[in-house]
């Protein structure tokens, strides 16, 4: 996958979890024009969406990325840099948020407490979509052990498959208040997206190049095909959101 097939798949995990962001915004006040900073900001694919809202900022720890994200965002204040060392002083933002990062940390109760650091008293830690691989649930048979290996090639690449379920709890420990969470709602659509699915295969391609053979994987792409067409496909990851007022 190059950084545009990359691009797309960002702004397809944005979509999934744009109703959460909506939610969000209903439930808390944030000032006019608020300071916003996204850490892991990638291509920009959610950042983009506060355009009309307020002085953003953007860090990410990949080049390449932050570079691609400066091209099509004029205005946003995009940096190179890594999410546990902020370079931003104390109470610098209004919100402070991460989407689909923190499956990738080693370390995520030090990166909460470094995004608590740079918000203000009575702003927003938000994390807007974190999976859980290891409540996956893939129907029908044998989509089930595509499903399973490919947590394994993801284990290997360094995800940690429980991040979902932990979120609250971290909030919690690093001190946040009046904490919300939930989970993205599952939804099927009975008509076959051609576009979204090769998308989706591009990323298990990506994924399982090295486990199994490309006869293996056609195989596979084959039922996953027809599963969708006969309308029996089930993928469920557990997308978890949560965020955490800061109080003083």
């Amino acid at each position: 996958m190059n950084l545009s097939d990359w691009h797309q798949r960002f702004l397809q995990q944005a979509q999934w979890s744009k109703s959460a962001r909506n939610f969000f915004l209903t439930k808390i006040n944030i000032p006019p024009q608020p300071s916003i900073l996204e850490v892991g900001c990638g291509t920009g694919a959610v950042l983009s969406e506060f355009k009309e809202s307020g002085l953003l900022f953007g860090i990410d720890l990949d080049f390449l990325s932050v570079d691609y994200a400066k091209k099509s965002n004029e205005g946003f204040h995009l940096t190179n840099t890594n999410g546990y060392q902020l370079p931003f002083p104390d109470q610098s933002f209004d919100l402070t948020y991460c989407h689909y990062l923190f499956l990738w940390l080693s370390h995520p109760e030090e990166m909460i407490k470094e995004m608590q650091r740079v918000t203000r008293p009575g702003g927003w830690v938000c994390l807007f979509a974190e999976p859980d691989y290891a409540a996956r649930l893939d129907s029908p048979q044998p989509l089930d052990q595509l499903g399973l290996t490919q947590n394994q090639a993801l284990k290997t690449q360094g995800v940690q498959l429980t991040t979902g379920r932990n979120l609250t709890r971290w909030l919690a420990e690093a001190g946040l208040k009046n904490i919300q969470s939930g989970i993205l709602g599952g939804f099927w659509d009975s008509k076959f997206d051609q576009d979204n699915w090769q998308l989706e295969w591009l990323t298990i391609r990506h994924d399982l190049d090295n486990l199994l053979t490309d006869e293996a994987l056609l195989t596979y792409q084959k039922i996953d095909q027809e599963a969708y067409q006969q309308e029996q496909r089930v993928l469920f990851i557990p997308t978890f959101y949560a965020w955490g007022k800061k109080e003083n």
